[in-house]
């Protein structure tokens, strides 16, 4: 194998020589001079045209292979030289036979680009994308040959017997490069809990809906988990029903101590008018003791019975304070079950959202299509086991969902045509397995910067793919139209 240094010029050096055949005539003699000895003036001027259009292709090929030596080209660069000049070339050709001469000079040199850039992709100097260039341009240059032979003319230069008139054409720049196809959408699938893999429903290449079951997980233990935080929930609710009845006991209690406030203060009306009954009839007692109409034993009687009405009178004083302290301790043991009440409930709260958790932890266990797609990765099979994704650094995806429907052209737009590439932009897509279809489509978005590494800046066309013909992971060609007014 080449030296690295030696293997970049070597393209350019290519394309220096088959400027070379070009300009140092691999058309017949002869025929050359059949032409008239001393042309006339405008059509001597045409042809320095075009010999001058071939020295700076021949001049930009040199540029190409010094900026190759130095290691700041790219293998495109020494291919777009040839192109030029396999144009110039063509435009200086008066028959078919230079024209065929020319085309298989130059198909030589494709030939041999198409061959470096394969080496230089297989030993990894180079890219894929380089390959298929160089592939596409020997492919033109090989059915340019093709036509010639058969008497299809690839380009017509103006004879003395014809004259050439102005005319206006449209001067539309493309931009052609490689593309990858991929999936609309691609989903990894993967397991958020550890286990043994139980079942699995679905295989690489099967179309699922969304939602429908791919695979489940064994997880014995999340399922105890799950009976445990329900009988948790349980217990929360007697615990609740619990409070709830001693508040309605501490309520009963309350209205018990009112009643008793009320039944205190009718006993206080009777003792305090018993005390004044009392009060009277000793009074009277009085007034005829000193008037001796009685005997003083009377009068110590009613005494005695006046003591005992005001004893009787505070007993009821008494008797209501202890009946409004009994009302104040049941409306304190009210506030407290009401507490206990909102505690209870409470935790039938924490008990519901644990079990809803565990829950949640046990639909882990199974895995269901994010969307509608189609298989295309299946790394484990029943009974192995499959590690959480949250812990596990090196696990594999269980499956690789893709939406295949709709595809993602992908394109490396090159700076040169970068700022002249817009959403919308009208581009044709061709596949290299699928060469008999062309397929029509927009720009539909764009990076709007450059990869500092790649000096390129990545387009996508979105394309519809309805029957599932076109693969996600192909090789294509885009040329998408750039307005040269813009």
């Amino acid at each position: 194998m080449l030296p690295v240094k030696i293997r970049f010029p070597l393209l350019a050096v290519l394309a220096l020589l088959v400027l070379g055949m070009a300009l140092t005539g691999q058309a017949p003699q002869a025929e050359v001079a059949q032409q008239p000895a001393q042309p006339k003036k405008k059509e001597r001027k045409l042809q320095d045209l075009l010999e001058e259009r071939l020295a700076v292709a021949q001049m930009l090929a040199k540029q190409n292979r010094l900026r190759l030596a130095n290691n700041q080209g790219r293998i495109e660069e020494a291919i777009e030289p040839t192109r030029l000049a396999l144009e110039a070339a063509l435009e200086l050709c008066k028959t078919d036979k230079e024209r065929i001469t020319v085309l298989g000079d130059f198909l030589k040199a494709a030939r041999e680009i198409e061959r470096i850039a394969t080496t230089f992709e297989k030993s990894g100097q180079g890219r894929a994308e380089a390959t298929l260039l160089a592939r596409l341009e020997r492919l033109r240059v090989e059915i340019a040959l093709a036509r010639a032979k058969a008497g299809v003319k690839t380009g017509k230069a103006p004879t003395k017997a014809e004259a050439v008139q102005p005319k206006k054409v449209e001067n539309e720049r493309v931009c052609t490069q490689p593309a990858t196809i991929q999936a609309y959408e691609t989903v990894n699938l993967f397991a958020r809990v550890p286990g043994f893999l139980k079942s699995q429903a679905v295989d690489i290449g099967d179309r699922v809906k969304r939602g429908q079951v791919l695979a489940v997980v064994d997880v014995p233990e999340l399922e105890a988990q799950v009976q445990l935080e329900r009988a948790s929930l349980v217990r929360a609710h007697a615990r609740v029903l619990q409070a709830k009845a001693r508040v309605s006991t501490a309520k009963a209690e309350a209205d018990t101590a009112k009643l008793v406030v009320k039944q205190a203060d009718a006993t206080l009306g009777s003792a305090a008018a018993s005390t004044r009954f009392r009060e009277a009839q000793l009074k009277r007692l009085k007034a005829l003791f000193e008037n001796k109409s009685i005997d003083q034993r009377l009068l110590d009687e009613s005494m005695e019975q006046y003591s005992a009405a005001l004893e009787a009178e505070k007993s009821a004083r008494v008797a209501i304070e202890t009946a409004r302290s009994q009302v104040t301790t049941a409306a304190t043991k009210i506030d407290q079950a009401k507490a206990d009440l909102v505690e209870a409930e409470a935790a039938l709260r924490v008990a519901d959202a644990r079990i809803e958790r565990a829950r949640v932890h046990l639909s882990f266990a199974t895995i269901a299509a994010p969307m509608d797609g189609v298989i295309t990765r299946r790394n484990y099979t029943p009974g192995d086991f499959v590690r959480s994704a949250n812990n596990a650094a090196d696990h594999k995806p269980l499956f690789t969902l893709q939406r295949t429907d709709r595809l993602r052209v992908v394109v490396a737009i090159p700076e040169r045509d970068a700022p002249f590439i817009q959403v919308g932009a009208l581009a044709d897509v061709e596949i290299d397995a699928l060469l008999d279809r062309k397929w029509t489509a927009k720009v539909s978005r764009i990076a709007a910067a450059l990869d500092p590494k790649t000096r390129t800046m990545n387009a996508e066309l979105d394309l519809a793919n309805p029957t599932g013909l076109i693969r996600p992971g192909l090789w294509g060609r885009v040329v998408i139209r750039i307005d040269s007014t813009k």
